[in-house]
């Protein structure tokens, strides 16, 4: 709500508009294709991955899911 009702200058709208241009959102099967298909366009085997959220539940939630989805963790 906060965020809806802030007014934004012309430059920092175009950079949040780059940083959405640049996110990967969607479900975990969906996130988790972008991101394998990330990984083989840079010629990598590990990612970092940071959650962009408000609220704890809902961040560890989205990196539940992404364990979930590429089958990491689990064992504690």
């Amino acid at each position: 709500e906060t965020a809806a009702a802030q007014s934004y200058s012309a430059a920092e709208k175009a950079r949040i508009d780059r940083l959405r241009d640049d996110a990967i959102i969607g479900t975990p099967d969906r996130v988790g294709g972008q991101l394998r298909d990330l990984a083989r366009q840079l010629g990598i085997d590990e990612l970092v991955v940071l959650t962009w959220t408000h609220g704890l539940a809902a961040r560890k939630r989205s990196y539940e899911l992404l364990a979930r989805e590429f089958a990491i963790g689990g064992d504690e």
